[in-house]
Parts: structure tokens; C-alpha cells; sequence
């Protein structure tokens, strides 16, 4: 046994990652590291949606589904803020940061999202590398998909989208990509049952995120069915992609149509219908939850009481609300609206599309026309779904965050459809490839960065106004107004985001017409400057504390108004705060 030779021990030693690995997870930290610097950029700032979003979620967690359920806002996004705002329970100081950490959540959840549709395409660029008609495809490397997916990507959720200003909207993106993916398993036969079901949970959460998608949810059902029309046994499948979809929309659906007294799945697209399709646009406006009412008849004021510790009103039922039947379709104004969605999205889509010049003026050297043409054909499933909901989309004025997710696949389907050189290592094929990386990044921050004058300004008013906010809600707080008080305000509540940060609420809005010393206006203020006694009465008897001008005359400053620090704004006391 001793002249016995032993066998040498196994390495036990860990392979290590593949350099393409590494090169995914690092493009992944970049593009989260960019959205987590505007998410920080703009901790401080918050539109009038943001402030109703967060109504919603706080009147989710409540319970208070009257006031949760509409037809405007989006559920999902109020109820991921109010998990996020009951969980941690910020103060009004961070209360911001805390919805800006919410939409980068949301981007972050989005990452693997995209990350199953790249994979599954390049699958199907492999997939395609059979014999078509006697002719070998060769597939396009793995690095070329990554490296200039990911720039569309971020491209597409910071410049195109905005995960700060549209963070609904980088839902429904994630939610496509799912859609893009599991359409083109299905064109290469090797969707499971799962697959299917994801789909459908995808559309699903989609129409959560924002109602206006129901118009192209059953798209990708139908282009599925066409896809396997060779495969009857197959079919049956789509139906639990259609099952899913109406479990997860069902229950939101019946709640809104149970509000609104009539079955209705959206409020936004009336409002859409009547502004883009016919001469009578309903304003956004036009019926509210609760009754409005003038204060003491004078016209031009309003007001109106909310039951939520609310910053401004949230637009509630901006359809008809009434049962009156919509004006019909004035084909002039569909033709105008065509037009002008289809300049916006062109241009925006010609924008991006320059990033692949140098892949198809280097990849597809080799390329002739037929055998492009079969290529093109052979994406049809990834063509369809953008196409059949441009066309769903082209008559309500689509925006650029909505059309965003469908460009981007759009674009790399065009890139998966060219062909190689034959010699990829020779020094043409890396010096082009060094050249076409450079110009993918060199656009990437050419257009996502705020390189040019105007988006500078656009963020440095932004960071100015809301600075200003919060200047004026520290002035508020200092003044006899306090936390919870009921207020009228001159002028228009949506931009009142100081009154969310002072916890305040506007209830009764007053305008500027309505708050002149003129002779003979119908005014609340007597020709001396002072309120009217039937004004003060009635805003007394609905609760109101106080009423915010901004600048109001000096004639009018002398009957107990007081000044709100130096920001320009002056308050006057209705019913004295017992605290």
C-alpha cells in the first residue's frame, strides 16, 4: 500500500465569471447609479400628479377605497408610495425623498425586466442561425446586444420617460419588456405555461399602472394566436395569458364601475377622446367627486372639502359624469392630432435611431436586399405589437413616454435583423467595433445628460421652485396657520406643493377676479379693501382658517393681513386657531 500511488486531489476552485458577465452586471450598476443621481437631483421636487398620487396611496392604506378608487390615477403607483410612506413613516421634510426612493424602486424592478426581453432576442438571434432556404445566418456577438440595449434603455427611462416625472410610466415599460420577451418564446416554440401566465399578470399590471393601455391589451394575445396558428393544441394557452389578465384587472374594474355607477375601466381616455377627436374638449376638471360650491355666491370662487389630508383636489371623473353621451369624432381634429403625433414620435424615434448607423453600416456590409427582407419578415411578432398599438395609440396624441418601450424594441429587432462579417477578428471588425462603442456612449451622453441650454434651465427651475416651496411652508408653520388647517388660496391650488409640506389643505379655491377692490366686480372684498362680512360668514361656517394671496394691494394689507416671511405671500385669519 505504501508503493501505492495516489490519485491527485480535485480542484475544488470556483470558475470564474465570464468577462460578459461581469460587462452585464457593471452596465446594470451604470444605468442604476444614473437614475439614482436624478432620483437624488430631485429629491426636493414633487408636480401636482406626484402630490395626488400620494392622496391615493395614503387613502389605500386607510382603507378609504372612495376616495382611493378613480379613474384617473394610478392605483398601483399610489399604493407602492403608500407601502413605502407607512413602512418608514417619513416627516413632511423627506416626505419627497421617500416618493423619489419609491421611483427607483420601481426603475429597479424594471432592470430584469428588460434583461428577460435581451436575453430572449438574443435567443432568437441564435435561433435564427439555422438554414433559411440554403442560406447560413450568422448571429450578431452577445456584447453588441448589451452594449447598445442598455443605452437604449437608460436612454429611453431617463431622457424619454423621466423615472421622476413619469414614474407610472416606468411600470408599464417593465411590464412591455415582459410582453416582448415571452411574445418572441412563442414565435420560437418554446414558451411553457409560465410564460404565458406571466404574460398576462404583465398586461395586467400594466392597465394598474395606467388605465390607458386597456387599448392594447389584447394585442399581444392575438399576435400569439396568429403566431401558433399551425399549432391548434397550442392555442388554448393564450387563454391563461387572457385568465391572468382579467384576475389582476377584475378587481379594480368592479370597484371603479361600482363608483361611477356604470362600467368603465379608464377616465383618462374620454378625457383623451374628447381633447384629440372632436371640437368639444371636456376640461380636466369638469365633474369632481364631491359637489363645488361658490362661497356666498360670489362668482369665481369654489370650494370644496375632502375627506383625506389632501394638498390640492385631485382630479376625479373627468369624464362626462352624467351619462350624457360623448360629442362625436370631427375628422379634422383626428387629422390634426395624427399629424402632430406623428412628427413628435418621428423625430424622437429618428433621435435615437442614429446610434445604430454604425451597426448598420458595419454589420450589414454583407447583407442583400432579399436575404434583409427575410431577416425584417422573420421579426414580425416583435413588428406587430408596435405597429397594431401605434395604430390603438396614433388617435388619443400618444406621448413620448408612452410610445418609449416600443421604439426601443423596435430599434434592437432592426439591429437583430443584420448579419456579421464573415471574419469578425480581423482589425476592420475591432476597430469598427471600438468606433461603433464610442459613438453608443458619446450619444448616451449627449442625450441623457443635460448638456443642452434648455434642459439645464429645465432643472434649474425645477430645483428653484422647489426650494421655494419649502421656504414658504417654513413660513407658514411660523405663522398663525398651523397643521391641519383648512385654507382658501388665491390663485391655482396644483401649484401649492408648500401646502403638502405645512400640511395644510386647500379646500377653496379663489381667483384673482374675485379678489379685486374694483367697482361694480364680483368680488369677496369690499371697494375699502376689507373682506365682505357674508364671505367671512361663510368661510367661517365651512371651516376655513385662512385665506393665502400672493401680493395682494397695499389697500387691502391693512385690514389684518399679515406677510408670510419674504416670499411674497400674504395670509389673513378667518377663525383663530384655539392651539
Amino acid at each position: 500500500m505504501a508503493g501505492r500511488k495516489q490519485k491527485p486531489a480535485k480542484k475544488t476552485s470556483r470558475r470564474a465569471p465570464k468577462p460578459m458577465a461581469r460587462r452585464r452586471v457593471g452596465l446594470w450598476l451604470l444605468v442604476a447609479l444614473a437614475v439614482a443621481a436624478q432620483c437624488w437631483i430631485y429629491r426636493d421636487v414633487m408636480t401636482p400628479g406626484g402630490l395626488s398620487s400620494i392622496a391615493v396611496g395614503e387613502a389605500i392604506i386607510r382603507a378609504n377605497w372612495r376616495e382611493a378608487v378613480n379613474g384617473w390615477w394610478s392605483p398601483l403607483y399610489g399604493l407602492l408610495i403608500g407601502l413605502v410612506t407607512e413602512m418608514f413613516r417619513p416627516s413632511a421634510a423627506v416626505e419627497f425623498g421617500f416618493v423619489r426612493f419609491t421611483d427607483f424602486l420601481i426603475f429597479a424592478a424594471t432592470i430584469p425586466c428588460f434583461e428577460f426581453f435581451l436575453r430572449n432576442l438574443i435567443r432568437f438571434n441564435r435561433y435564427r442561425g439555422n438554414y433559411e432556404r440554403g442560406e447560413l445566418f450568422r448571429p450578431i456577438p452577445v456584447w453588441v446586444f448589451y452594449f447598445i440595449g442598455f443605452p437604449l434603455f437608460a436612454i429611453a427611462s431617463i431622457g424619454w420617460i423621466s423615472v421622476v416625472h413619469h414614474p407610472a410610466a416606468i411600470a408599464v415599460a417593465g411590464a412591455l419588456y415582459i410582453v416582448f420577451g415571452v411574445l418572441l418564446r412563442v414565435h420560437m416554440r418554446n414558451a411553457k405555461t409560465w410564460d404565458y401566465v406571466w404574460m398576462g399578470l404583465a398586461l395586467g399590471v400594466a392597465y394598474l399602472a395606467d388605465q390607458c393601455t386597456i387599448v392594447v391589451a389584447l394585442l399581444p394575445m392575438l399576435i400569439a394566436v396568429i403566431s401558433l396558428r399551425r399549432f391548434r393544441r397550442r392555442k388554448r394557452f393564450v387563454l391563461i395569458s387572457l385568465l391572468m389578465f382579467l384576475v389582476a384587472v377584475a378587481p379594480y374594474v368592479t370597484a371603479l364601475s361600482l363608483v361611477r355607477h356604470r362600467f368603465c375601466v379608464s377616465e383618462r381616455l374620454p378625457w383623451r377622446y374628447t381633447t384629440y377627436l372632436t371640437d368639444k374638449p371636456l376640461p380636466m376638471n369638469a365633474v369632481r367627486r364631491y359637489p363645488v360650491t361658490k362661497l356666498a355666491e360670489v362668482p369665481g370662487t369654489s370650494y370644496q372639502r375632502f375627506p383625506q389630508v389632501a394638498t390640492i383636489p385631485m382630479l376625479y371623473d373627468p369624464g362626462d359624469g352624467a351619462g350624457r353621451p360623448l360629442p362625436g369624432i370631427s375628422w379634422t381634429r383626428v387629422g390634426t392630432t395624427m399629424k402632430d403625433s406623428t412628427r413628435a414620435l418621428t423625430g424622437a424615434f429618428l433621435q435615437m435611431s442614429w446610434l445604430l448607423v454604425p451597426a448598420l453600416i458595419f454589420l450589414a456590409r454583407n447583407r442583400g436586399r432579399r436575404t434583409t427582407w427575410r431577416a425584417v419578415s422573420g421579426h414580425w411578432p416583435l413588428w406587430a405589437f408596435p405597429v397594431l398599438a401605434a395604430l390603438a395609440y396614433f388617435p388619443f396624441h400618444p406621448q413620448l413616454w408612452e410610445a418609449a418601450p416600443y421604439m426601443v424594441a423596435i430599434l434592437l429587432g432592426l439591429l437583430s435583423c443584420v448579419e456579421p462579417p464573415l471574419r469578425p477578428s480581423t482589425a476592420g471588425w475591432r476597430a469598427g467595433s471600438i468606433v461603433f462603442t464610442l459613438a453608443v456612449f458619446a450619444g448616451l451622453a449627449i442625450l441623457v445628460l443635460p448638456s443642452q441650454p434648455n434642459r439645464y434651465a429645465r432643472v434649474t427651475r425645477e430645483l428653484r421652485d422647489a426650494e421655494q416651496q419649502r421656504v414658504i411652508a417654513e413660513s407658514v408653520r411660523k405663522s398663525e396657520i398651523r397643521g391641519g388647517d383648512d385654507l382658501a388660496l388665491v390663485g391655482e391650488p396644483s401649484t401649492a406643493v408648500w401646502a403638502r409640506i405645512a400640511r395644510v389643505r386647500i379646500v377653496a379655491k379663489i381667483s384673482p377676479s374675485a379678489f379685486s377692490i374694483a367697482p361694480g366686480a364680483d368680488s369677496i372684498l369690499n371697494p375699502d379693501g376689507t373682506l365682505k362680512p357674508n364671505v367671512r360668514q361663510a368661510m367661517a361656517d365651512a371651516g376655513i382658517c385662512g385665506i393665502v394671496a400672493g401680493n395682494p394691494p397695499e389697500k387691502v394689507t391693512k385690514h389684518g393681513w399679515y406677510r408670510l416671511g419674504q416670499t411674497g405671500l400674504w395670509a389673513l385669519t378667518i377663525v383663530p386657531n384655539p392651539r
